[in-house]
């Protein structure tokens, strides 16, 4: 019923020409969506919000095309403009415009490649608008005729931006599942679009059908996103306080501070402040849990191999027999300390620590920083929990 209301009024709404009208247009942005089965899709968010990125199903890989690049190049043009920084050199839009009539040229060429050549053909125009607006001398005529090449129309911004919302909310936010390029294509929006009125809304409804459907990390980094690219926008003030309520009632986010003190297996309280200083990966397991068991000998590996260059490792069962639990451990070597408790009502899911960071599904880690501050949260499997310590390592 839902997607029947998002697409009846998205056919109202466009049946008008302005991108201002905010009533029609929160009517259909609001239209909340919940409930939807998104554990395939978790680990696709874990990518961020590269445009266009191939996202390989049941692994974390994501395949970055020259498109992706172009775009990636596009959206930091765009923040340079609004920051006012150095004129643009001539010579990047030469190089860039080039880059892609040649992308283009070779899509006409591909079967199949529809989506790719539709994406090349709306990064061009996007490079000629940034470009006309700081060589208009040179670029804006050539924006306007590729415009109506595009869409047989007279150039008109506004007209614009009004097919790439429609786009947006009938190609994404009507679906009844969570798109893994969603985040993508907002991105392409804002970037090709800054100024339309609607941009704001978007990131919220983006946001809070992320949340709904409790990819509560993703909707904080598609937030944040928004944030970067509407900071212009009279409206962005709503966001922000969106994004901190999210916050305010889910810990655990990227950005919060990991802080409990447990009973261990061995019976001594540990307080993960000790560890302040040095990278800390917090893991949620138990021995009752197959994918659990099978990656114990990969955060091992984990930990030998950076544990020298300042990484430990926390962990935190959900195991409800000390003795099963102790044996694993000492069979396995597991070095690092592992916090647990079998207080009545506080087994298995009714682990504080768990519930307080809304551990939902096992195995599951967090990343923090020396500070103690999140800065990967729901890390599912040893490939992405790699590349974050590698990244955090890094710094």
């Amino acid at each position: 019923m839902k997607r029947v209301l998002v697409i009846g009024f998205s056919v109202c709404m466009f049946s008008f020409a302005s991108c201002d009208r905010r009533e029609v247009a929160t009517a259909i942005l609001t239209v909340g969506f919940s409930g939807t089965d998104s554990s395939v899709v978790d680990s696709a968010w874990q990518a961020g919000v590269l445009p266009e990125q191939e996202v390989l199903e049941f692994d974390n890989a994501i395949a970055i095309s020259p498109l992706d690049e172009i775009w990636s190049e596009l959206q930091e043009l765009r923040e340079q403009v609004a920051a006012n920084d150095p004129p643009l050199l001539l010579e990047t839009f030469v190089d860039l415009i080039g880059r892609l009539e040649k992308l283009i040229a070779d899509y006409e060429q591909i079967d199949g490649a529809k989506e790719q050549l539709q994406s090349a053909r709306e990064a061009k125009l996007t490079a000629l608008s940034i470009g006309a607006s700081t060589h208009p001398l040179l670029y804006s005529s050539l924006r306007d005729e590729f415009y109506r090449e595009l869409f047989q129309a007279e150039y008109d911004s506004e007209t614009a931006a009004n097919a790439s919302v429609q786009q947006f909310v009938t190609g994404y936010l009507a679906k009844s599942k969570t798109n893994p390029r969603t985040a993508a294509a907002l991105v392409q929006h804002v970037t090709a679009h800054p100024d339309c009125q609607m941009n704001v809304q978007l990131y919220m409804t983006t946001v809070e059908r992320l949340a709904n459907e409790g990819q509560f990390a993703a909707a904080m980094r598609v937030g944040s996103q928004g944030l970067k690219l509407c900071a212009a926008q009279s409206g962005v003030a709503r966001l922000d306080q969106q994004i901190k309520n999210l916050r305010a009632t889910n810990p655990g986010l990227p950005g919060d501070v990991m802080q409990f003190t447990s009973p261990t297996i061995r019976g001594p309280r540990f307080d993960l402040a000790s560890l302040r200083g040095r990278p800390v990966l917090v893991v949620f397991w138990a021995t009752w849990c197959p994918g659990c068991v099978k990656e114990a000998p990969e955060i091992k590996e984990f930990y030998e191999r950076y544990h020298d260059e300042g990484l430990e490792v926390v962990g935190v069962s959900l195991d409800v027999n000390r003795e099963e639990l102790a044996a694993f451990v000492n069979k396995q070597q597991l070095p690092w300390p592992q916090m647990f408790s079998n207080h009545p009502g506080n087994e298995a899911w009714n682990n504080p620590i768990a519930k307080h960071y809304g551990v939902k599904s096992i195995p599951c880690a967090f990343l923090l920083d020396e500070q103690g501050t999140i800065v990967a949260s729901h890390l599912r499997n040893g490939s992405t929990i790699e590349a974050a310590i590698l990244k955090q390592l890094s710094r």
